[in-house]
C-alpha cells in the first residue's frame, strides 16, 4: 500500500517514510525554537524601548525643569562640623571659609560688602554616608544689616 502525503508525487513507503517523518520533526523543532526565539527578543525589545522611554520622561522633565547638571561631589570642601538635622524637624548650619587667600573668600567678602546674592550648594547624607543629596541656599539681604537665607533646590545623586 502507498502512503499519499502533502508532497504531490512523492511516495513515502518504507524508508523514505521514516526520512520523511524525521525531516517532518526536525521542520517542526525548528519551527518551535524560532517562534521562542522570536518570543524572547520582542520581550527584550519591549523591555529596551519601555526603559528608553523612562530615560526619556526623566531628561525631558529635567529639561523642562530647568534643572542643571548635578555638580561633581570632587568639588566640595570638606565641613569641619557634622550636621544632625532630626527627621521632620529645624537644623542649624554653619559655614565658614578660613583661608582669606583664597578666591572664593575674596568672592564671597565682595558680595557681602556690596550687598549682593551669595549661593552655597551644601552636600550632604545620611548617618551611614547614603542618600547623598545637594541642597542649594541662597543668601539675600533683607533689611539693614539682615541677610535671608532661602533653600532653592534639592538634587539626588
Amino acid at each position: 500500500m502507498q502512503a499519499q502525503s502533502a508532497f504531490s508525487g512523492w511516495d513515502l513507503s518504507g524508508e523514505r517514510l521514516r526520512l520523511a517523518d524525521t525531516l517532518v520533526g526536525v521542520t517542526e523543532w525548528a519551527a518551535w525554537g524560532t517562534a521562542a526565539g522570536t518570543l524572547v527578543l520582542a520581550a527584550a525589545t519591549f523591555a529596551a524601548v519601555r526603559s528608553s522611554n523612562r530615560s526619556a520622561r526623566v531628561a525631558e522633565r529635567a529639561l523642562l525643569a530647568g534643572l542643571r547638571p548635578v555638580p561633581d561631589p570632587a568639588g566640595f570642601a570638606q565641613q569641619q562640623r557634622d550636621i544632625h538635622v532630626p527627621a521632620g524637624d529645624a537644623g542649624c548650619s554653619q559655614a565658614a571659609i578660613r583661608d582669606p587667600h583664597s578666591s572664593l573668600h575674596a568672592d564671597l567678602e565682595g558680595a557681602i560688602v556690596s550687598g549682593g546674592r551669595v549661593t552655597a550648594d551644601l552636600l550632604y547624607t545620611d548617618h551611614q554616608g547614603g542618600q547623598p543629596t545637594i541642597t542649594r541656599f541662597v543668601l539675600l539681604p533683607a533689611d539693614g544689616q539682615r541677610w535671608r537665607c532661602d533653600v532653592t533646590r534639592h538634587w539626588t545623586i
